[in-house]
């Protein structure tokens, strides 16, 4: 088990282009409890390593929503909240049926 500088339990850390991903034990735990049968901590790594689609969140400046599809009309949506230059944390993660709004950041294809 590995602890940060604040005592949060650390469960694991993606890498996406520059961006160092952090995902705390009680993010996985809130995911896993709201959200039960949607997602994993291997599924979570990943969307993170391997999304589809990026966008800047409208409902808050430092939220990226890291998009991968699934199946037809179906998404697995990881939110993170960028701390500082380079670096964030995972808030959730959960199953979407539609991409939200905001300024795509990276787009693998036309999905």
């Amino acid at each position: 088990m590995s602890y940060d500088k604040s005592g949060r339990i650390l469960k694991a850390e993606f890498q996406f282009k520059t961006l160092k991903i952090k995902l705390y034990e009680e993010d996985l735990e809130h995911a896993l409890d709201n959200h039960p049968g949607e997602v994993s901590l291997k599924e979570i790594g990943n969307f993170i390593e391997n999304p589809d689609m990026v966008i800047e969140s409208l409902q808050g400046k430092n939220a990226c929503l890291f998009y991968q599809k699934k199946i037809k009309d179906e998404f697995f949506v990881v939110v993170v909240h960028t701390t500082t230059a380079g670096h964030g944390e995972v808030r959730t993660a959960y199953k979407a049926s539609y991409i939200k709004k905001g300024r795509v950041l990276y787009n693998k294809e036309n999905i």
